[in-house]
């Protein structure tokens, strides 16, 4: 290989040897428990659904675990359905192979462009590999019995090996009648050979399962097959690429057609699913399409920012599943956390959704997305504006030393402490809150208002309030923040603050505020044209 006549060749391939090792006797076994439970939590289902969707590979893949153990894996699993998943998977790419071996030798024959000779063999194939006929029983027990001996090790058992045990009836071997194991073969060969069949022969299969006898030896025909499309693997760089292409043209279209832009959403969805397949702790890609499939819900409808989720629509079981993916990679990740507590809030999980706030602010209690929408769940959920008033305070103080910092760094000579402090919040609270950091705010504008290191600015974001009182979990923010300040802030009276003291109290989507610094009195502001409190729409 590529070490050989190297100094360190022995020893690194005793370490590679050793790998191995461990990969075939700890890591395959210790999966095979895990995959099981999974499958088990499946069969529950009434529907089919969850193993037509099951993403067997990425699993496999996510464990290390190379798509040529899958033989080794089936030894160890006793589950009757998890046994019969592994089979079929096994199937399909040894007809995958067979399929493509036979398209290459009808090319070298033909020697000709033309589609239909290649749609008259695939279909001639598939009806062999499926249908009822006794050579298909003969295919089965023969070629493809070889196969899976040659390809994966300890892919049969002692029975299934024997020359007159008939293979083809694993296909049939489920815990549940719901489950038509020639339809999940036939669906996963379309997926890896770039099969493309009508809407037709599909509505057929799925709903009237186990009629393929009925259908006889030729289940299909030359006119159930549309396309026979160009598989090819490339780096997965592209894929990332493509599906970011497609995101942003959904999100351009978001705004003026969410149903046009939720084709787009779902393309991009299927690319970063292939990125997952081939890297499947990519946490970006995971949070996007737990993004993009919660908004396949909001799409159209009014008042998203109010709406609930139904944790019994899949789409939301969906998203919950990428979103649980993303943290088991990352615990640490305070976007993940925080987009997470923020889904968990609309489902109407509150401690939850409490929880995974926190957790966002362990990791960085500078945050004022997470800040700002924690003060919102206080008030709207809780009641409790009291302490929601400290996040909000906590909020308002980063987001200015953000702006502060930012002129400065740009040169046009920064924000003097305490000249117009409330009229530059209100200005930042207008501009940053509705374009920045609220629920529709990119991860780039989230990282970019998390990094505030100034200490010049640092300095003057200091509070007073004590707010390891409320949570335990937030000591770390209440040691940084319970410092003296060296001076305090002046009193402002302009046009823009209209009146005394520190804004105290903010909510999303436009803020509503009152005074905490002076008396809680009334506060007139030209942009509200109201008394007391500013609202936005």
């Amino acid at each position: 290989g590529f070490i050989r006549g190297h100094d360190l060749e022995g020893e690194h391939a005793m370490e590679i040897q050793e790998a191995t090792n461990h990969l075939i006797s700890v890591v395959v076994p210790g999966f095979a428990s895990e995959l099981t439970r999974q499958i088990e939590k499946l069969s529950k289902d009434k529907t089919s659904a969850g193993f037509e969707n099951f993403r067997l590979t990425e699993a496999v893949h996510a464990k290390g675990i190379n798509i040529r153990y899958l033989g080794i894996l089936r030894r160890h699993v006793t589950h009757r359905n998890t046994n019969t998943l592994l089979l079929i998977e096994m199937v399909a790419r040894i007809i995958k192979n067979s399929l493509r071996l036979r398209l290459r030798e009808k090319m070298r024959s033909l020697k000709l462009p033309l589609e239909e000779p290649y749609h008259r063999l695939v279909v001639d194939y598939l009806n062999l590999v499926i249908g009822t006929s006794d050579q298909s029983e003969e295919y089965w027990n023969n070629n493809i019995k070889i196969s899976l001996a040659k390809k994966f090790e300890s892919a049969l058992n002692d029975e299934e090996k024997h020359e007159n045990y008939p293979l083809k009836d694993i296909l049939t071997h489920w815990t549940t009648e719901n489950i038509d194991g020639k339809l999940l073969l036939f669906n996963r060969i379309q997926k890896i050979c770039g099969l493309k069949f009508s809407a037709t022969i599909h509505k057929e299969l799925f709903t009237a399962k186990h009629t393929w006898l009925s259908r006889g030896e030729q289940p299909f025909d030359d006119t159930d097959m549309e396309e026979l499309i160009v598989r090819v693997k490339h780096m997965n760089i592209i894929n990332y690429a493509q599906a970011y292409s497609l995101n942003l043209k959904g999100n351009m279209a978001w705004s003026t057609n969410p149903i046009y832009a939720q084709r787009f959403f779902n393309l991009s969805t299927i690319r970063f699913e292939e990125v997952l397949s081939l890297d499947p702790e990519n946490i970006d890609a995971l949070c996007h399409c737990a993004e993009m499939t919660l908004r396949s819900i909001e799409g159209g409808l009014n008042a998203v920012s109010h709406m609930v989720y139904d944790f019994r629509d899949e789409r939301v079981i969906k998203a919950n599943h990428y979103f649980r993916r993303a943290i088991q990679v990352d615990p640490s990740d305070g976007y993940v956390l925080f987009q997470y507590a923020q889904f968990l809030d609309k489902c109407g999980k509150l401690e939850l959704a409490e929880e995974f706030y926190l957790r966002s602010l362990e990791v960085d209690s500078n945050n004022p997305a997470c800040l700002h929408e924690y003060g919102n769940f206080l008030t709207l959920r809780k009641g409790n504006d009291v302490d929601a008033e400290k996040f909000f305070k906590r909020f308002s103080r980063c987001t200015e030393a953000r702006g502060c910092a930012g002129k400065e760094e740009g040169g046009e000579g920064g924000v003097e402490t305490g000249k117009e402090e409330g009229g530059e919040r209100r200005r930042l609270i207008g501009v940053v809150v509705e374009s920045s950091i609220s629920r529709d705010g990119s991860k780039s504008d989230f990282k970019h208002l998390s990094a505030l290191q100034d200490d010049s600015w640092r300095n003057r974001a200091r509070s007073e309030i004590d707010l390891s009182s409320y949570s335990a979990a937030l000591r770390s923010v209440a040691d940084e923040i319970k410092v003296k300040r060296t001076g305090e802030v002046g009193n402002n009276n302009n046009n823009n603050n209209g009146g005394n003291g520190r804004a105290g109290l903010g909510r999303s989507r436009g803020v509503e505020w009152r005074g905490g610094g002076g008396e809680e009195g009334k506060r007139s502001s030209p942009q509200s044209g109201r008394n007391g409190t500013r609202k936005g729409g």
